[in-house]
């Protein structure tokens, strides 16, 4: 990790940002833990079994923490030269799931006042350091926190949302040392953090999965954190549904959709579509409509050996995955803005029962060109208010068994975040799988075997 901190450039313009005022100013450090987004074995499982184990351990991968400590007046960028445990752990990266403990934050502040390093040391620093072996660095009179969810607060005097600022503030007055919030400098966290430490911790891709997808804030024009929470919601009001009505769904092939949307005072839209579910993982696939459903389920459910034509055809699904398997874009947005997430249990790779862990819904579009290349990528905002009207409806069809046609009325937050009123129709169409495959996870054999755009 210290190598990557060679960003003269950077911190001159850090520098430059925060220079203070005054000729004799206070000194403030900012100490940003920012979760990582790479995974690492949790905080659990000893490094030394996993190198002296032939087969590897079992574990659920978590994300780790890195406590980045900036000295505003001057632009440098803080350790230790200690590690955490005389094994060559970083003391700067904690293993996750947790993050790191407002008394290890202390700790690690007292360890750099002790034992300091500066990880952006200019040319001929280095040197003069190594003269002085006496140089210490001054101990700040106040630092500044920041996390995750609150890297982009503005607000600086928001001492609630950063845990950081009340949780470390009786152990750091011992110190002398006052606390409060500030926001992360833009720079820090992409020229960084993005550009340089993550990917230095990420192996490379061996192939391509839903990971990489970008997030929903970031990839859709016009989505809003209130859309994103309406969404999520209805994903699990869904899921929820889908798992506790297992017995009507079985006599279920397809789904009919229609709605009606007001564009203004004047106009309106009536939109459309057909939906099916796979049995297996709960995904839901929506199509055009009904004919285009039963050609794409035909071609899928050809036997091994014959020719799929899947040319110019596009599906749209929504997947329920780990956090593992979703975007970190996405799971970022869920923590900062509180979206909710489904919890299920499962077993690790060892057999083992594991806690409720969070499922996401991961929402992609596949393009099937005709070069036989596979296009996946993030759904628009009018097919994502779909995707949020289809939940909807299905959950309100599935807990009226004895009705396979319904309306309903819901509230829709795709426009801008602003709520719009929203009346569907729903026919559920009896029927059953063909030859016990499920179009999703046919589509999901095909994905490993197509080149990817």
């Amino acid at each position: 990790l210290p190598a990557l901190f060679s960003l003269p450039e950077f911190t001159t313009c850090t520098e430059k940002r925060m220079a203070p005022k005054s000729s004799k100013p206070s000194i403030v450090w900012q100490v940003y833990v920012h979760k990582l987004r790479a995974w690492a074995p949790p905080i659990s499982v000893k490094l030394e079994d996993l190198e002296n184990s032939e087969e590897g351990a079992s574990f659920i991968p978590a994300r780790p923490h890195l406590i980045l400590v900036v000295d505003t007046s001057t632009g440098k960028f803080l350790t230790s030269k200690e590690d955490e445990n005389g094994k060559g752990e970083d003391v700067n990266i904690v293993r996750g799931p947790e993050p790191p403990s407002n008394e290890y934050i202390v700790e690690y502040i007292e360890k750099i006042l002790k034992n300091p390093k500066v990880l952006n040391e200019r040319d001929g620093e280095e040197e003069e350091e190594k003269e002085s072996k006496t140089k210490k660095i001054e101990k700040p009179t106040k630092i500044v926190f920041a996390c995750t969810k609150t890297a982009t607060n503005t607000d600086t005097s928001d001492e609630e949302s950063c845990s950081y600022v009340k949780g470390t503030r009786n152990l750091l007055k011992k110190l002398d040392i006052q606390t409060g919030f500030a926001s992360v400098p833009r720079e820090i966290i992409e020229k960084i953090i993005r550009e340089q430490i993550e990917p230095n911790m990420n192996p490379p891709a061996e192939e391509w999965s839903t990971e990489h997808l970008p997030g929903l804030m970031e990839s859709v024009d016009g989505f809003t954190p209130k859309f994103g929470l309406s969404l999520f919601a209805a994903a699990i009001q869904y899921l929820s549904a889908v798992t506790q009505h297992g017995e009507k769904l079985e006599k279920i092939k397809f789904f009919n959709i229609e709605y009606g949307l007001r564009l203004d005072e004047n106009n309106k839209a009536t939109l459309s579509c057909c939906v099916t579910i796979d049995h297996s993982n709960c995904t839901l696939t929506v199509y055009k409509n009904e004919a285009e459903a039963k050609k794409i389920i035909e071609e899928l459910e050809k036997e091994e050996g014959e020719e799929v034509d899947m040319t110019k055809k596009s599906l749209q699904n929504c997947l329920f995955l780990g956090e593992e398997l979703s975007p970190f874009e996405d799971i970022d947005a869920k923590e900062k803005y509180d979206w909710p997430c489904a919890a299920s249990a499962g077993e690790d790779t060892s057999g083992e029962e594991v806690k409720e862990r969070d499922m996401y819904p991961v929402f992609t579009k596949m393009d099937f060109e005709e070069d036989g290349t596979l296009t996946i990528r993030r759904p628009q905002l009018v097919e994502l208010q779909m995707f949020e009207v289809a939940l909807n409806a299905i959950s309100a069809s599935l807990l009226n068994p004895d009705q396979n046609k319904i309306g309903i009325q819901m509230t829709s937050y795709a426009m801008k975040g602003e709520p719009t009123e929203v009346k569907a129709f729903i026919e559920a169409r009896d029927g059953t799988d063909s030859g016990g495959v499920t179009a999703a996870e046919n589509i999901s054999e095909k994905v490993g075997k197509l080149d990817i755009a």
